[in-house]
């Protein structure tokens, strides 16, 4: 019987895993911090319950650390942050939806969420996000109590610059 001796690929998984969603770790509250404020610019201008800023402070202020922490916790760091990394994507979807498709902040959100998937895992996970999300976009926007708004209004279009800053350090890292 002959044991197959460790390789430094299969040794070191567990620890390019826990580089991994370091990595991810930063882009994803910024990320998710400017994100915020353009759906609170398009949201104010809407009648929104409440569960639903709910759900925005969860997404921004809970879910990164969420994420991290149980990425440190899996077996396979790597695959679980692909994963949260798919998560994002259907919560970008979700706020496109509840934006009522509004152009420009969808736009943003869907180019941002878009790049993390490229780089986190190349084409192949890039078109399952870019899928994911145009599904789960379409999925709220079609539940949702309000109408589909596609016209960027002043006020939803001012946070955007220090997005597309965010795009471009994002791009240059």
């Amino acid at each position: 019987m002959s044991v197959k001796s460790p390789t430094l690929l299969t040794v070191d998984s567990r620890l390019s895993g826990i580089r991994f969603y370091k990595r991810v770790f930063l882009p994803r509250i910024i990320g998710t911090l400017l994100c915020s404020l353009f759906i609170t610019s398009v949201l104010v201008t809407k009648t929104t319950p409440l569960w639903v800023w709910v759900l925005l402070f969860l997404n921004v202020f809970v879910w990164p650390y969420l994420a991290c922490y149980l990425s440190t916790r899996s077996a396979d760091p790597m695959r679980f942050e692909r994963g949260n990394l798919l998560a994002d994507v259907v919560y970008g979807g979700f706020w496109i939806g509840m934006m009522g498709l509004n152009v420009l902040p969808s736009v943003i959100i869907i180019a941002m969420v878009g790049m993390n998937s490229m780089a986190g895992g190349g084409i192949r996970l890039f078109i399952q996000g870019v899928s994911l999300q145009l599904l789960s976009a379409a999925l709220v926007a079609g539940l949702n109590a309000h109408r589909i708004d596609l016209v960027t209004t002043p006020l939803s279009s001012t946070p955007v610059c220090p997005c597309c800053l965010s795009i471009r350090l994002r791009l240059a890292m």
